[in-house]
C-alpha cells in the first residue's frame, strides 16, 4: 500500500466543472451590493398612509386576493375585507376542530 504525499491531491481527476473551465459558483460574486428594499414604514410614508393601514392591506392581499381586488376597485372597504377574512379564518378553524376533536 502506498501512502499519498502530504498535501497531495487525493482525487485522480478534477471535478467536471473544473475540466470545463467553469467556476464552482454559478453566478459569481456580484459587482456591487443591490439597493436595500424599502421598509414598510418608508412605503407607508411614501403612499401617505399609516403603517397600520399598510399592514392591514398587505394581510388582506396575501390571505384573500379576491377581497384585495374589491378593495382596490373601491367596492369594499379595507375594514370590511378584514372582517370577512377573519370570519373565513374562524369558520375554517371551527371546521378543523369539528373534524379533529374526538370525544
Amino acid at each position: 500500500m502506498t501512502v499519498p504525499p502530504i498535501g497531495g491531491v487525493m482525487r485522480q481527476e478534477p471535478p467536471p466543472w473544473v475540466a470545463l473551465g467553469m467556476s464552482r459558483y454559478r453566478l459569481g460574486k456580484p459587482e456591487r451590493k443591490p439597493a436595500p428594499r424599502p421598509t414598510q414604514a418608508q412605503t407607508a410614508h411614501h403612499a401617505h398612509i399609516s403603517l397600520r393601514v399598510l399592514q392591514r392591506a398587505i394581510r388582506v392581499s396575501r390571505c384573500a386576493p379576491d377581497l384585495a381586488e374589491q378593495v382596490n376597485a373601491g367596492t369594499l372597504a379595507l375594514g370590511a375585507a378584514e372582517r370577512i377574512l377573519r370570519e373565513r379564518q374562524e369558520a375554517a378553524a371551527l371546521a378543523w376542530l369539528r373534524e379533529n376533536m374526538h370525544d
